[in-house]
């Protein structure tokens, strides 16, 4: 089988690229222990080991893992926010009744918008007003958490709790 671009990958197999019969070079991870291919996938382990020519793994920068981690995060619906924010007390029962009902923002949330610059304001007003799903990167989030002297770590703690909700 012919590839290119071997490397060792964090689970000790390798990623390549193979030359497929029918879809030419395509994107493939050599398992030694794979025996569902249509080719020897040992033998080919073999033979890229022993030509020196697979490259080590290289660990992912921490910072930019986490910055991966945080943007694959699975986005919250509005009451899952909701459901979330109150059960945390970052705003009122009161106050997430109100949003839930379109009847204005929380206290914090409009405390972040008004130091937007203006012309921000607006569709800042009416992104949370009409949120149908809230992603952990999105501005108004961190604006709020951070208002909330809640750190990124407890945000990503957040997330991943009333993802379940």
């Amino acid at each position: 089988m012919e590839y290119r671009n071997p490397k060792y990958n964090s689970n000790g197999t390798i990623d390549c690229e193979i030359n497929h019969p029918k879809h030419g070079w395509i994107p493939f991870t050599a398992n030694p222990e794979d025996t569902g291919a249509e080719f020897d996938v040992a033998a080919l382990v073999t033979e890229m080991v022993e030509s020196d020519t697979v490259l080590p793994y290289e660990a992912p920068d921490p910072e930019e893992a986490l910055a991966h981690y945080r943007a694959s995060l699975t986005p919250l619906s509005f009451s899952q926010l909701l459901i979330g924010l109150v059960s945390e007390q970052w705003i009122t029962e009161a106050e997430g009744e109100a949003w839930l009902e379109g009847n204005g923002l929380p206290a914090a949330v409009s405390t972040v918008i008004s130091q937007l610059p203006p012309e921000k304001r607006f569709t800042a007003k009416a992104r949370a007003l009409r949120m149908s799903v809230a992603n952990r990167l999105d501005p108004l989030v961190a604006a709020l958490s951070q208002a909330e002297g809640k750190t990124p770590e407890d945000v990503d703690l957040f997330w991943e709790t009333y993802s379940q909700t």
